[in-house]
């Protein structure tokens, strides 16, 4: 079974029936809604982002010169979904209705890899983020892990340029540095070198401030847990190679 649902028609029919049951708990257990737009209020905008889906993704498929030309558009809707999104996984998690929040938070991270695909850039990074953290805590199969891992690798590299730029590195919780530390702790948790080698590679790169704690957090946990020889080799050789660089 896929661990996200990337086609666009299925992932509308998921998303559609999770948030309709999301509604139904809603109208049962009357929540006040005073402060937040109610489920049934998200529901309708959500039948319009369906629509832009669907226009959004036959534009990226009719050229890319086309496609060029509604990065914003595209950048725009996806911002929309995501908020929607976001507002589902709020009212499932206040209705304690977890396997709907579980349910939400694969479709959030889906749709930030659709997004990608289709050349629009990411700005609600810390929505995609915090899903992704709790996709990621649920799995425990290294060949989901894998998959997961090539998808924030995709994620990344859509994350709009402005956030890319990471100018305020004060804020340790950021979210752009929490989803770089994340994808090394996924693609580690994968076993597969050549998924932790492109993880690493990328956060020596994008946080370079952070990548020598990182290994040396990592070669903590290889100590404390049983890890396969051929994961401690790689986590080994980026810590060294961290160490090397910071004497220097």
């Amino acid at each position: 079974m896929a661990i996200l649902v990337l086609k666009t028609d299925d992932f509308q029919h998921q998303v559609n029936d999770v948030a309709r049951q999301i509604v139904q708990y809603f109208e049962v257990m009357r929540h006040d809604a005073d402060e937040e737009m109610s489920p049934d209020q998200l529901y309708q905008q959500l039948q319009h982002f369906f629509v832009m889906l669907s226009a959004a993704e036959v534009v990226s498929h009719a050229s890319a010169e086309l496609a060029q030309e509604h990065i914003g558009q595209v950048t725009e809707m996806g911002d929309v979904g995501l908020q929607l999104l976001s507002g589902f996984s709020y009212w499932a998690g206040l209705m304690e209705q977890d396997h709907l929040r579980d349910q939400i938070d694969r479709h959030t991270v889906a749709l930030a890899v659709m997004l990608a695909r289709m050349g629009g850039h990411l700005e609600a990074v810390d929505i995609v983020t915090d899903a992704l953290a709790r996709v990621a805590n649920i799995l425990e199969e290294s060949a989901d892990l894998e998959v997961l891992s090539t998808y924030v690798s995709e994620v990344l590299t859509a994350v709009a340029p402005a956030i890319q730029v990471d100018k305020d590195k004060r804020d340790a919780n950021r979210p752009w540095r929490i989803l770089i530390l994340n994808h090394g702790i996924i693609a580690t948790r994968s076993h597969n070198p050549d998924l932790m080698c492109k993880a690493f590679d990328d956060l020596e790169r994008l946080l370079p401030d952070d990548a020598g704690d990182f290994f040396r957090e990592g070669m903590e946990q290889m100590a404390r847990l049983p890890y396969p020889s051929h994961v401690r080799r790689v986590v080994q050789d980026y810590y060294q190679r961290s160490s090397v660089r910071k004497l220097h």
